[in-house]
């Protein structure tokens, strides 16, 4: 019996499509309840700093690692930054006076990104993007500002934080055309509409970007972004084409925040925290993976413990699956390099900052 070449071919293709579509529908129909392949319970931790050691500069409410230095942001006190080194505990310095005089910055956002040596972060008062070299910091430069970017706050374009991916800026904030803002690199806003992926029927989008709160971090290397969703378990992830988003996931089966009815003709709805989960509490991201501490029980019940918890969530960048971790301690904001996570932590009065293995 002959035996079509084309057929083979054909075959091939229709047995390579099947196999992609079931590896892309596994990935897809994981829950965050359901197993995972692979749970580590870790043991061992060390404290490498402590605010009786010596004052810290406010509530730490961000964190990220350069080489090996831990850069914290303060969302109250003198300083923004404190600077420290991850192998004694010892502070290097602070950075960025809080103020408005000359040289001084007022930020209420706490995010913040570190990129090679550049630190950026925005000053939402004044309304710019600065960035300054990490290396001239810690070398005490009278200086560090590499430059201050002016960005557009208009009624339809208000972003509220800002992560680079190569030289398209992509904000979270209150926008006319969706959950995502853009602008290039010299602070043009880049037309753009990405749906949001809850409230689908609150019809005013802008005050959907002022009801749900969203926290996004960028992957260089792969040029993708991830956003959570506060009061949540849902996350998605887009690919950064040139100027142009894709969503390739969105988490499935997740708890979207709860809305209560306020009759306010302007707000009609607020966040129910009684009834929503308190779910991804804080986030990290590498290039080799996104990682979430997670809470199932209600945002309003863990409110009160800092939303500390012991339970890490690790995925890949197209939304699979890696490790759950159980922790020894419970921390609240916290940084990883895929082998350590270092977290904030609580013990009385005192401010405590854990390195733990992840490895």
């Amino acid at each position: 019996m002959e035996v079509s070449m084309y057929g083979n071919v054909k075959l091939k293709k229709i047995v390579t499509t099947l196999i992609v579509v079931i590896l892309f529908a596994g990935c897809n129909t994981n829950k965050i309840t359901t197993s995972w392949n692979e749970e580590r319970q870790i043991q061992e931790y060390e404290v490498i700093y402590s605010d009786d050691k010596f004052e810290a500069g406010g509530d730490i409410s961000e964190m990220r690692l350069w080489n090996n230095v831990l850069i914290l942001y303060y969302s109250s006190g003198e300083y923004l930054f404190d600077f420290i080194d991850i192998a004694t505990g010892e502070r290097l310095c602070y950075w960025g006076r809080r103020g408005r005089g000359k040289g001084e910055y007022l930020s209420t956002g706490s995010s913040f990104e570190v990129n090679d040596t550049t630190l950026m972060f925005i000053d939402d008062y004044a309304k710019l993007i600065i960035k300054a070299d990490v290396r001239a910091i810690l070398n005490g430069a009278s200086d560090a500002i590499v430059s201050r970017q002016p960005y557009p706050y208009t009624r339809d374009f208000r972003p509220r934080t800002i992560t680079s991916i190569g030289e398209v800026m992509v904000a979270t904030g209150v926008f006319s055309s969706g959950c995502i803002g853009l602008m290039d690199s010299v602070a043009k806003v880049i037309p753009n509409h990405t749906p949001y992926a809850i409230g689908r029927n609150l019809e005013n989008v802008q005050f959907a970007g002022m009801l749900f709160q969203r926290e996004l971090m960028g992957n260089q290397y792969n040029r993708k972004i991830v956003q959570r969703y506060y009061a949540s378990d849902i996350f998605e992830i887009y690919t950064v084409q040139d100027t142009i988003l894709n969503k390739i996931y969105l988490s499935e089966g997740g708890n979207e925040p709860q809305l209560k009815f306020t009759q306010h003709p302007e707000r009609p709805y607020i966040i129910d925290y009684d009834n929503s989960i308190a779910g991804f509490v804080n986030m990290d991201a590498t290039d080799n993976g996104i990682y979430f501490t997670y809470l199932a029980e209600s945002y309003a019940k863990v409110t009160g413990s800092e939303l500390c918890s012991n339970e890490l969530l690790s995925f890949d960048w197209n939304g699979c699956k890696k490790v759950k971790y159980l922790l020894p301690v419970s921390v609240a904001e916290f940084c990883t390099d895929d082998n350590y996570l270092y977290g904030v932590g609580f013990q009385e009065a005192a401010t405590l900052i854990y390195r733990i293995p992840l490895n």
